[in-house]
């Protein structure tokens, strides 16, 4: 990343690799869950692990239906595929399998790309 924009104005602030932070971060909350699901979260009184690792898990299975089935996919639909539970065994193995497909999507679709009509 250049120092300074087109107009020759300096630019502050860092590159963020995306795609890193969803692996990486998914990759933490997975062993959180599979270390201590019912650990609370500390700043709220309603999140445990168990909840953070569902909720990313479905945003991961969502946003990756989307982008995989554009250009008419859309969160209705998203949200009627089935889902497993995160009390399921196979949880663990359907949040990695989501944060995969995830990466996949956002790796192959161009930014440009138009997502739901």
């Amino acid at each position: 990343m250049s120092d300074t924009d087109p107009n020759g104005a300096v630019r502050r602030g860092m590159a963020v690799d995306h795609l890193d932070v969803i692996a990486s971060d998914g990759a933490r909350i997975l062993a959180a869950y599979r270390h201590n699901p019912d650990g609370r979260v500390p700043w709220s009184d309603r999140w445990t692990v168990r909840s953070v690792a569902r909720h990313v898990a479905g945003s991961h299975h969502a946003v990756a239906f989307i982008l995989s089935d554009r250009p008419t996919a859309d969160f209705a639909q998203a949200a009627a595929m089935p889902r497993i539970e995160a009390d399921e065994p196979e949880f663990p193995e359907w949040f990695s399998a989501n944060t995969r497909r995830l990466l996949a999507q956002c790796r192959t679709v161009a930014p440009t790309a138009v997502c739901w009509a």
